[in-house]
């Protein structure tokens, strides 16, 4: 079985017998055994009777653990002196496995290999001159967002100190939450990815978008939808546009990357974010280029790189099929036509601030997490919200 150990990377375990198993780092070299005797699982694979110890040997470093009564199939934890030492995760090689095998049946380019490399070395590159939040809202896109974040996880782990993931769960029912705190822990218990969850009933893009935002504190957000593929260079690069001056970089190139766009944290607050009061989709991320663009505070940047504007597609059917709908329209043409002449009338007014009529932005949301202690705890974070001030 093959893991990544939030301490030494990734690791191989074999069974040469039944009371023991052995251990492998990455490369094959042998560091050591996990003795098996007392051990004891309930029916859902917990473990009852935690007498099982581990004895591995890094470098010049010796460890002697015992393992948690909480750890399950895909999830060993390693605890010494009643303190958590590490945790072995399985799950999420897993699910990298089918994002890569679907990124091809689609066409597309995985580019995981220097990522995994990092992952599994337990190592990293220097810090990027600036901060990055990738930005994700969501509500029943489980089918994309499962072939899409791993990849974006492996894409920004050799960042993770100077990047963070941040996914909001807008009020899904097909599992969403459930399958990120299950296969994606690994990503949460190393503060690379932060997962939410509001309770909305309908999907509003503007409205979730701004969600996820405002709980990121990093100095550049990114919108990244839950069905893009940002590519292995892809945070390098943005980095790289910030420091020659780009006020705001949209990496559109084929269908699905319109929203795929990066600016200053302080320039999102200071324009308001996207447009709430409109329809729940459509030109959105147009109307909010074209605001940056007229505080005139840098360049707009339009990037076409095909390896970092890539999307797992829907139809346009699908785009609306958790939106409300009223006012007779029933397609996303005609939410899409609705919003570009209200986004239009309002740009030809100076109108660069919005949402300043309902004081905040965005909706509240609940951050799931693990504790120290492996277990799972939810904290509110309502007063993250940004309130936008009239001028």
């Amino acid at each position: 079985k093959k893991w990544i150990s939030g301490r030494l990377g990734g690791l191989k375990t074999r069974t040469p017998s039944e009371d023991v198993v052995q251990v492998f780092g990455h490369s094959g070299n042998f560091l050591g055994s996990i003795q098996l005797a007392g051990l004891r699982r309930s029916s859902r694979g917990k473990v009852r009777q935690p007498f099982v110890y581990l004895h591995l040997k890094v470098d010049t470093v010796t460890y002697h653990w015992v393992l948690s009564r909480q750890s399950e199939e895909g999830r060993v934890l390693w605890w010494s002196d009643s303190q958590l030492e590490d945790a072995w995760d399985a799950d999420f090689q897993e699910i990298l496995r089918q994002a890569v095998k679907s990124c091809y049946e689609h066409n597309l380019v995985p580019q995981i290999e220097d990522g995994w490399k990092m992952i599994v070395e337990n190592g990293r590159k220097p810090n990027l001159p600036f901060t990055v939040g990738l930005c994700t809202a969501t509500m029943n896109r489980l089918w994309q967002l499962k072939n899409a974040l791993p990849l974006t996880l492996v894409h920004a782990y050799p960042f993770k100190d100077s990047c963070r993931v941040h996914v909001v769960d807008m009020g899904s029912t097909d599992g969403t939450l459930e399958w990120l705190l299950r296969y994606c822990r690994w990503a949460i218990e190393i503060g690379l990815l932060r997962v939410y969850r509001a309770e909305e009933k309908a999907w509003h893009a503007c409205i979730g978008k701004n969600t996820a935002h405002i709980q990121a504190q990093e100095d550049i957000l990114v919108n990244v939808d839950g069905d893009n593929l940002i590519g292995a260079g892809f945070l390098e690069d943005v980095c790289k546009r910030f420091q020659d001056g780009c006020a705001v970089a949209q990496y559109e190139l084929g269908g699905g990357t319109c929203g795929r766009i990066a600016l200053k944290r302080e320039v999102f607050i200071e324009i308001g974010g996207y447009d709430e009061d409109a329809f729940p989709m459509g030109a959105q991320d147009t109307d909010l280029v074209l605001r940056v663009k007229m505080l005139g505070k840098g360049h707009h940047k339009k990037v076409k790189e095909p390896s970092l504007s890539q999307a797992i597609l829907n139809s346009q059917e699908q785009k609306i099929e958790n939106c409300v709908l009223q006012d007779g329209i029933q397609k996303w043409s005609q939410m899409n036509a609705k919003n570009s002449a209200i986004f239009n009338e309002r740009r030809s007014k100076g109108e660069i601030i919005r949402n300043q009529g309902q004081g905040w932005i965005g909706v509240p949301v609940k951050q799931w997490m693990f504790g120290s202690d492996g277990e799972l705890k939810t904290i509110d974070r309502r007063e993250k919200n940004i309130r936008v001030q009239k001028p």
